[in-house]
């Protein structure tokens, strides 16, 4: 899949970049408080970034997506490290995933957004697409969950997925404890590149978040 250029990539306005709704990489090199640390992206500007604290001794550096508010300059963690094949993209030409295991709280069949974000915080999002053992493809939303009838990949990708200028694009796998990734998410995954949408893994919060307390108390 062919990678935007750095023009599309990032429309300037007076010379600095627009971060709304990009995933980018990120430098960081301060603990600003116990959820946000400081950073820069590439063109040297700072940002802060929520839970990236955890980073700082992983060489600092992570990605994070920047939430849709115009000359956004806070970014919320997604996952650690400088091994990735891009800089930053732009909202089309991404999506978000994560796998939801059997030890992963929920008080109900599915988990609610709140529960959701205890271990997952890409920013703002209007639904998440969940692939599950019992009911198949379902949508959850604030309020109530859809179970998807037409589980064809291409329809849900083409009709189901948010508008990534209005909220971020978040797909969840349920899968168990032994399994990396269920084969259900990875071949939605796979179709979601053949349409030039690319899938990247979020990083689950409560490792970050265990991380960063140990991080902290090494630092008093």
């Amino acid at each position: 899949m062919t990678l935007p250029t750095l023009r599309e990539e990032h429309p300037r306005t007076k010379g600095k970049y627009d971060l709304a709704g990009f995933v980018e990489l990120v430098k960081l090199y301060y603990m600003y408080s116990p959820t946000l640390a400081l950073g820069q992206v590439r063109d040297g500007d700072s940002v802060v970034v929520s839970n990236g604290g955890a980073c700082l001794d992983k060489g600092g550096y992570c990605l994070a997506r920047f939430d849709l508010e115009r000359r956004t300059t806070k970014g919320n963690f997604i996952a650690s490290g400088n091994n990735f094949k891009f800089k930053g993209i732009m909202p089309e030409k991404y999506l978000l995933f994560g796998t939801w295991k059997p030890w992963m709280i929920k008080t109900g069949p599915l988990p609610y957004f709140d529960e959701i974000n205890h271990y997952y915080d890409p920013g703002h999002f209007n639904w998440v697409i969940m692939f599950t053992k019992l009911y198949g493809p379902c949508i959850i939303y604030r309020e109530f969950v859809r179970k998807l009838e037409d589980v064809e990949y291409s329809r849900i990708i083409e009709k189901n997925l948010p508008d990534p200028r209005r909220a971020a694009r978040l797909v969840l796998g349920e899968c168990d404890l032994d399994e990396a990734i269920s084969e259900e998410l990875s071949d939605f995954l796979y179709e979601t590149e053949q349409h030039g949408i690319r899938p990247i893994m979020m990083e689950n919060l409560v490792y970050n978040r265990r991380a960063q307390k140990k991080d902290i108390g090494l630092r008093k």
